[in-house]
């Protein structure tokens, strides 16, 4: 019998879930996440000859406004969705009420579909399905804004540092990481480059410090 292949089988998944056939393809041809064997609030593993160390704390001052606003009011020209405020809860605001009595709030993104659109379209994407993956891209980030006031969603704090001998020699860090679960940190920290980050810093600390070895081995004794 015949393997299907990964990409097939989380195209599948995506189809199931009532997916359009093109957006499901452009979903499951994502890079699939680090796979990180979490013990606690640390991770480690071994890449490029220098022991990596990830760990994660709870954020507590995580400021999600790169993801936009609820508002009763958008500015002037501002891209904007009318949303039910009762799925907005831990808002503590009376919102105002239009002619027939329903209460009037707006999302406004800070990432908007316009932007996202003419992304898709300058990477050859048909104008439909960019805007399809643009709409779904402003309904994720208003529910897990949503999600973030309602206290239904956690934010942390990720460090990763790459060491060699016991000695720290590059890190990375990155707040305000918004995710449902720890194994959700895997495709975040993946996705921004965090190891690499890391493993470049502490390359260059390892290159200044062979340098300095062979600087002061020239030396001419006095």
């Amino acid at each position: 019998m015949r393997k299907t292949s990964k990409l097939f089988r989380k195209y599948m998944e995506y189809r199931k879930d009532g997916s359009p056939a093109k957006i499901a393809h452009h979903w499951a041809k994502q890079r699939a996440p680090l796979a990180l064997d979490w013990q606690g609030e640390v991770a480690t593993l071994r890449r490029a000859g220098f022991d990596i160390r990830i760990k994660f704390r709870i954020d507590n001052g995580a400021d999600l406004s790169h993801l936009g606003e609820f508002t009763s009011s958008p500015a002037r020209g501002a891209e904007f969705y009318r949303v039910d405020p009762d799925n907005v809860p831990g808002r503590s605001r009376d919102w105002p009420r239009d002619e027939q009595g329903r209460a009037v709030c707006y999302y406004v993104p800070m990432n908007t579909a316009r932007e996202a659109r003419a992304w898709f379209k300058a990477h050859g994407y048909a104008a439909h399905i960019g805007d399809c993956i643009a709409r779904s891209y402003i309904k994720r980030d208003a529910e897990r804004l949503a999600k973030f006031y309602s206290g239904d969603l956690q934010c942390y704090v990720v460090t990763v540092t790459a060491s060699r001998n016991g000695i720290e020699l590059g890190a990375d860090s990155l707040g305000g990481i918004d995710v449902d679960k720890i194994a959700e940190l895997d495709a975040c920290i993946s996705d921004h480059g965090m190891i690499d980050q890391a493993i470049s810093e502490a390359s260059a600390s390892v290159a200044a410090l062979c340098h300095c070895k062979r600087a002061r081995g020239n030396r001419i004794a006095p």
